[in-house]
């Protein structure tokens, strides 16, 4: 799960914004095979991603929360993408596929 360490893993926009281009703090959590990170922006929206991996059907379950702690109306949020990162997918190196490619003095 070391790729979810260091990867926002989720990308919005807030009031035409990109999100990561704001103000925000940043807190991490692990306990075993699940980790929490919460993003807390200075005008009260706090996001919250919950990472959870299951090893035994090499499966992950990813839920964000977005909240707003603060007695104001928060910003319009838009562009929301709840998995914005590259996932580290095995392949076969190099990936080998079988295309058709017709005759094209043949086709008709």
């Amino acid at each position: 799960m070391d790729f979810l360490k260091n990867n926002k893993r989720l990308s919005f926009k807030l009031d035409g914004q990109d999100a990561w281009d704001l103000d925000y703090e940043t807190e991490i959590t692990e306990d075993g095979n699940t980790i929490t990170t919460v993003y807390s922006f200075k005008d009260g929206l706090k996001v919250t991603n919950i990472a959870k991996k299951y090893d035994k059907f090499g499966a992950y379950e990813w839920v964000n929360y977005l909240e707003n702690t603060s007695d104001k109306c928060s910003g319009i949020i838009s562009e929301l993408w709840d998995c914005d990162c590259a996932l580290p997918l095995e392949h076969e190196e190099p990936w080998k596929r079988q295309t058709y490619h017709p005759d094209r003095n043949t086709v008709t």
